[in-house]
């Protein structure tokens, strides 16, 4: 009777699943992204977003939806009580799905998820500052003349697998 599960310390035959998850939903993924992609802006911000990134790790929404499918199969298979997520993300579509399966399953954030939600606007404006001085310390205004004005700039996304 399995009572916690924990997305932060999956088990051996927990992360096998995941595996064989990422293998199965890998080319819907990309279908949905296609799709999203067809629809949307196709501003710069949009081109170098990791959305579209051929590295499939990269991306917080594949993984979530990686998790998201490990618990509706653990929990077809496994009385859970309890599930610990990695995000906020997480922790709020799940509740919407169980309440929307009338179960009664208690989601929550894991310590390591509460402190980044804490920590993390500290962090990002300290290391905002930190950037900014280093930018600053580096500029150098010759280089604008080295920019060429009239051609046109080639993006490439490169990767390496293990």
């Amino acid at each position: 009777m399995m009572t916690l599960l924990d997305l932060n310390n999956l088990s051996i035959e927990h992360i096998q699943l995941l595996e064989r998850i990422v293998d199965e939903i890998m080319e819907d993924y990309h279908d949905l992204i296609a799709q999203i992609h067809k629809r949307a802006d196709t501003g710069i911000y949009w081109q170098v977003n990791n959305l579209l990134s051929r590295n499939n790790y990269i991306s917080a929404l594949f993984d979530d939806l990686c998790c998201l499918e490990l618990v509706k199969r653990i929990d077809a298979h496994k009385n859970i009580t309890t599930i610990i997520v990695k995000t906020p993300e997480q922790k709020k579509v799940l509740a919407r799905y169980f309440k929307n399966q009338n179960k009664h399953i208690n989601v929550r954030n894991g310590l390591k998820s509460r402190f980044k939600t804490l920590l993390k606007p500290g962090y990002d404006f300290l290391r905002n500052i930190h950037w900014s001085l280093v930018y600053l310390q580096q500029k150098n205004t010759c280089r604008k003349k080295l920019i060429p004005r009239n051609r046109k700039i080639t993006i490439i996304d490169t990767f390496f697998g293990a």
